[in-house]
Protein backbone atom coordinates (compact mmCIF):
# COMPACT_ATOMS: atom_id res chain seq x y z
CA UNK A 1 0.00 0.00 0.00
CA UNK A 2 1.46 3.15 -1.12
CA UNK A 3 2.20 6.11 1.64
CA UNK A 4 -0.82 8.38 0.06
CA UNK A 5 -2.80 5.51 0.58
CA UNK A 6 -1.60 5.02 4.44
CA UNK A 7 -2.12 8.61 4.78
CA UNK A 8 -5.52 8.76 3.38
CA UNK A 9 -6.54 5.67 5.80
CA UNK A 10 -5.02 7.82 9.06
CA UNK A 11 -7.13 10.76 8.02
CA UNK A 12 -10.49 8.67 7.27
CA UNK A 13 -10.04 6.29 10.02
CA UNK A 14 -9.39 7.48 13.57
CA UNK A 15 -8.45 3.73 15.02
CA UNK A 16 -5.05 4.05 12.23
CA UNK A 17 -2.27 5.46 14.45
CA UNK A 18 0.53 6.52 11.76
CA UNK A 19 1.07 7.68 8.72
CA UNK A 20 3.33 6.01 7.62
CA UNK A 21 4.35 2.04 7.96
CA UNK A 22 6.93 0.93 10.38
CA UNK A 23 10.04 1.52 8.74
CA UNK A 24 13.00 -1.20 8.44
CA UNK A 25 15.13 0.26 11.71
CA UNK A 26 11.71 0.11 13.51
CA UNK A 27 11.30 -3.46 12.39
CA UNK A 28 14.37 -4.72 13.45
CA UNK A 29 14.33 -3.60 16.70
CA UNK A 30 10.62 -4.68 17.29
CA UNK A 31 11.62 -8.44 15.99
CA UNK A 32 15.02 -8.06 18.42
CA UNK A 33 12.68 -8.63 21.06
CA UNK A 34 10.78 -11.99 20.65
CA UNK A 35 12.10 -15.41 20.17
CA UNK A 36 10.61 -16.65 17.05
CA UNK A 37 12.93 -19.93 17.28
CA UNK A 38 9.90 -22.14 18.47
CA UNK A 39 6.75 -22.52 17.99
CA UNK A 40 4.65 -19.73 18.54
CA UNK A 41 0.91 -18.38 19.52
CA UNK A 42 0.72 -14.80 18.71
CA UNK A 43 -1.74 -11.39 18.58
CA UNK A 44 -1.46 -9.02 16.52
CA UNK A 45 -3.58 -5.92 17.48
CA UNK A 46 -3.55 -2.85 14.37
CA UNK A 47 -1.38 -4.43 11.60
CA UNK A 48 -2.64 -2.39 9.24
CA UNK A 49 -1.15 -3.38 5.88
CA UNK A 50 0.41 -5.82 7.06
CA UNK A 51 4.19 -4.86 7.32
CA UNK A 52 5.41 -6.33 10.65
CA UNK A 53 2.87 -9.31 10.01
CA UNK A 54 4.60 -10.30 7.25
CA UNK A 55 8.03 -10.14 9.08
CA UNK A 56 6.53 -12.22 11.38
CA UNK A 57 5.64 -15.09 9.26
CA UNK A 58 8.64 -14.73 7.79
CA UNK A 59 10.68 -15.00 11.29
CA UNK A 60 7.93 -17.50 12.64
CA UNK A 61 8.53 -21.54 12.66
CA UNK A 62 6.02 -23.44 10.33
CA UNK A 63 3.62 -24.67 12.97
CA UNK A 64 3.39 -21.42 14.98
CA UNK A 65 0.64 -18.94 14.65
CA UNK A 66 -0.64 -15.32 13.98
CA UNK A 67 -4.01 -14.58 14.80
CA UNK A 68 -4.56 -10.12 13.45
CA UNK A 69 -7.14 -8.09 14.19
CA UNK A 70 -7.71 -5.14 11.99
CA UNK A 71 -11.06 -3.19 11.86
CA UNK A 72 -9.95 -1.03 8.89
CA UNK A 73 -11.77 -2.56 5.39
CA UNK A 74 -9.04 -1.68 3.46
CA UNK A 75 -6.56 -3.17 5.23
CA UNK A 76 -8.07 -6.30 5.91
CA UNK A 77 -8.79 -6.38 2.42
CA UNK A 78 -4.76 -6.22 1.69
CA UNK A 79 -4.04 -8.42 4.94
CA UNK A 80 -6.11 -11.39 3.38
CA UNK A 81 -4.08 -11.48 0.12
CA UNK A 82 -1.43 -13.00 2.28
CA UNK A 83 -1.51 -16.31 1.53
CA UNK A 84 -0.34 -18.50 4.42
CA UNK A 85 -1.99 -21.00 6.71
CA UNK A 86 -0.25 -19.87 9.58
CA UNK A 87 -1.96 -16.62 9.53
CA UNK A 88 -5.81 -15.86 10.57
CA UNK A 89 -7.34 -12.39 10.15
CA UNK A 90 -10.15 -10.83 11.87
CA UNK A 91 -12.34 -7.95 10.95
CA UNK A 92 -12.70 -7.41 14.63
CA UNK A 93 -11.37 -4.59 17.14
CA UNK A 94 -9.24 -5.96 19.64
CA UNK A 95 -11.46 -6.14 22.42
CA UNK A 96 -12.52 -9.37 20.59
CA UNK A 97 -9.72 -11.13 21.17
CA UNK A 98 -10.97 -13.34 24.16
CA UNK A 99 -14.30 -14.28 22.50
CA UNK A 100 -11.98 -15.28 18.85
CA UNK A 101 -9.24 -17.17 20.93
CA UNK A 102 -12.04 -18.77 23.31
CA UNK A 103 -13.51 -19.82 19.69
CA UNK A 104 -10.23 -21.34 17.90
CA UNK A 105 -9.77 -23.08 21.70
CA UNK A 106 -6.80 -21.28 22.39
CA UNK A 107 -6.49 -20.75 25.93
CA UNK A 108 -3.28 -18.70 26.39
CA UNK A 109 -0.52 -17.10 23.98
CA UNK A 110 3.10 -16.06 23.63
CA UNK A 111 2.93 -12.85 22.63
CA UNK A 112 1.03 -9.99 21.58
CA UNK A 113 2.12 -7.19 19.25
CA UNK A 114 0.23 -4.10 18.69
CA UNK A 115 -0.04 -0.87 17.01
CA UNK A 116 -3.43 0.45 17.86
CA UNK A 117 -3.44 3.62 19.06
CA UNK A 118 -4.46 3.21 23.09
CA UNK A 119 -4.57 7.01 23.49
CA UNK A 120 -7.78 6.46 21.58
CA UNK A 121 -9.45 3.87 23.56
CA UNK A 122 -11.43 4.97 27.22
CA UNK A 123 -8.92 4.34 30.19
CA UNK A 124 -11.96 1.64 31.13
CA UNK A 125 -11.18 -0.04 27.60
CA UNK A 126 -7.39 0.36 27.73
CA UNK A 127 -7.44 -1.13 31.23
CA UNK A 128 -9.62 -3.95 30.61
CA UNK A 129 -8.13 -4.97 26.90
CA UNK A 130 -4.47 -4.41 28.81
CA UNK A 131 -5.63 -6.83 31.49
CA UNK A 132 -7.48 -9.46 28.73
CA UNK A 133 -3.45 -9.68 27.39
CA UNK A 134 -2.11 -10.50 30.65
CA UNK A 135 -4.52 -12.99 31.61
CA UNK A 136 -4.14 -14.83 28.08
CA UNK A 137 -0.27 -14.55 28.64
CA UNK A 138 1.77 -17.40 28.84
CA UNK A 139 3.87 -16.80 32.40
CA UNK A 140 6.96 -15.44 30.15
CA UNK A 141 4.62 -14.12 27.43
CA UNK A 142 5.23 -10.39 25.66
CA UNK A 143 3.05 -7.71 24.86
CA UNK A 144 4.61 -5.34 22.83
CA UNK A 145 2.98 -1.80 21.76
CA UNK A 146 5.02 0.09 19.00
CA UNK A 147 3.30 3.86 19.08
CA UNK A 148 4.28 7.04 18.76
CA UNK A 149 4.06 8.58 22.01
CA UNK A 150 5.28 6.92 25.27
CA UNK A 151 1.83 7.48 26.88
CA UNK A 152 1.36 3.78 27.43
CA UNK A 153 3.71 3.35 30.43
CA UNK A 154 1.79 3.65 33.32
CA UNK A 155 -0.78 1.77 31.95
CA UNK A 156 1.28 -1.04 31.40
CA UNK A 157 2.60 -0.66 34.90
CA UNK A 158 -0.44 -1.43 36.86
CA UNK A 159 -1.37 -4.37 34.27
CA UNK A 160 1.97 -6.01 34.11
CA UNK A 161 4.31 -4.44 36.78
CA UNK A 162 7.36 -4.20 34.37
CA UNK A 163 7.45 -2.27 31.35
CA UNK A 164 10.76 -1.22 29.29
CA UNK A 165 10.84 1.47 26.68
CA UNK A 166 12.94 1.16 23.60
CA UNK A 167 12.76 4.37 21.23
CA UNK A 168 13.83 4.17 17.40
CA UNK A 169 14.32 7.43 16.03
CA UNK A 170 14.82 6.45 12.33
CA UNK A 171 11.72 5.91 12.05
CA UNK A 172 9.12 8.67 10.53
CA UNK A 173 7.72 9.69 13.35
CA UNK A 174 9.68 8.29 15.83
CA UNK A 175 8.71 4.71 17.53
CA UNK A 176 8.11 4.11 21.11
CA UNK A 177 8.30 0.68 21.72
CA UNK A 178 6.67 -0.69 25.00
CA UNK A 179 7.73 -4.31 26.08
CA UNK A 180 6.40 -5.76 29.20
CA UNK A 181 6.32 -9.51 30.49
CA UNK A 182 4.13 -11.58 32.29
CA UNK A 183 5.63 -12.75 35.59
CA UNK A 184 5.52 -16.36 36.43
CA UNK A 185 2.44 -17.01 39.00
CA UNK A 186 4.04 -17.51 42.80
CA UNK A 187 4.24 -21.53 43.78
CA UNK A 188 1.81 -22.13 46.86
CA UNK A 189 3.47 -21.82 50.42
Amino acid sequence: MSTLRYIKAFISDRQVASITPTSPFGLRKLLRLLDLTQRVDIVEFGPATGVITRKLLGAMTADSRLIVFETNPDFVEELRRIEDPRLAVHNLPAQAMRGVLEERGITSIDTVVSGIPFSFLKPHERSSLLRDCRDLLRPGGKFIAYQVYGHLKKPLASAFNNVRIHVELLNLPPLVITESVREAEPEPA
